[in-house]
């Protein structure tokens, strides 16, 4: 797994524990408010699969 954020790259023995990873992670970066994406990579170099996570913050309330 690559990312920019993430040194050094993640090897996984299995392309859904990666997937599974992936996803995890982009989730909590959007709950920072960075968005993330996703891409899913076949063995072969085709793309299987792109998911867009949307960085979104928490609205807090002022007393």
């Amino acid at each position: 797994m690559d990312s920019e954020a993430l040194f050094p790259r993640l090897e996984f023995s299995s392309g859904a524990r990666a997937e599974e990873t992936a996803r995890r992670l982009a989730r909590r970066r959007a709950e920072t408010g960075e968005s993330a994406e996703v891409r899913i990579i076949l063995r072969d170099g085709s793309v299987a699969g792109v998911f867009h996570f949307e960085g979104r913050r928490a609205l807090v309330a002022s007393a």
